[in-house]
């Protein structure tokens, strides 16, 4: 691990809000010192918290329309096209908000919209990622993230001194805060999965394509084949957006899991 890291026991403490105006605490301990990389707006020498804004409703990145994909030209349309409207709905589940989702002027902090810094990327190469759906007509897309906040923390990582910028996203920190929030169930009704899960309702989506990061593909995964009853969609899946560099990443593949199949969030 990068850095000097502290091996003194951190105490973390999220609060989140579900419902509006109700924000409930999520606690933990954890003796990694990747927790040290973040500034003191976050942390103590005891304790990581956040304030309000970072897990409210409002700071939410919402679900966006990227456009409507023709497959007769292999492009994706402006959000405007009317055929967004009229057709149903190809679905990317992506992760978390990424660093560029944000925007904090002033101590104001501001989402963006999912893809933000590599919308490009993804315009670029969606045809190639399509190809094996043989659509026949415009379909809208849709990209989803499971959890709508920045689960890395990295609006509050500290300058790494060796190279002037921002140390590089902290897995354990965005594991931890991924999977706490994921599990986390105060009833049937409110928790980041029944949300998740109305979301993709609503849209009465033809395709899904799982494209979390390695991470949390799995948990999502199971909860989508977990799903399949009432979304009526057998899940793709294929790798995050950011890696569509490299033509082997963006290979799309049928998303299947074995009965009594486990995921990384089940032991977080």
């Amino acid at each position: 691990m990068r850095g000097n890291l502290s091996a003194d026991t951190y105490q973390i403490r999220l609060d989140v809000e579900l419902e509006r105006g109700q924000f409930h605490r999520l606690s933990w301990a954890n003796k990694s010192g990747q927790w040290a990389q973040l500034d003191r707006r976050a942390r103590n020498e005891t304790v990581v918290w956040t304030p309000l804004d970072h897990f409210s409703l409002s700071t939410k990145v919402m679900d966006v329309t990227a456009g409507s994909f023709d497959p007769s030209t292999g492009t994706l349309s402006d959000v405007s096209d009317p055929k967004c409207i009229q057709s149903r709905s190809l679905i990317f589940i992506l992760e978390s908000p990424h660093a560029d989702e944000y925007d904090e002027v002033d101590g104001v902090w501001t989402p963006k919209e999912p893809l933000w810094g590599s919308r490009d990327e993804f315009r670029c190469k969606l045809k190639d990622v399509l190809v094996p759906l043989k659509l026949q007509s415009p379909i809208r897309i849709v990209l989803c993230n499971p959890v709508q906040w920045q689960t890395s923390l990295h609006r509050f990582y500290s300058i790494n001194p060796k190279i002037g910028k921002k140390w590089k996203i902290q897995g354990l920190i965005r594991k931890q805060i991924w999977c706490r929030l994921w599990n986390y169930e105060p009833s049937e009704e409110m928790s980041i999965r029944s949300e998740f899960k109305a979301r993709l309702n609503a849209y009465k989506p033809q395709f899904i394509i799982n494209a979390c990061t390695r991470d949390f593909r799995k948990a999502v995964g199971l909860l989508l084949e977990q799903s399949q009853q009432s979304l009526q969609v057998q899940p793709y899946r294929v790798n995050h957006p950011c890696l569509w560099k490299y033509t082997a990443n963006r290979l799309l593949t049928r998303e299947w899991y074995l009965p009594g199949d486990t995921n990384m969030c089940e032991q977080s």
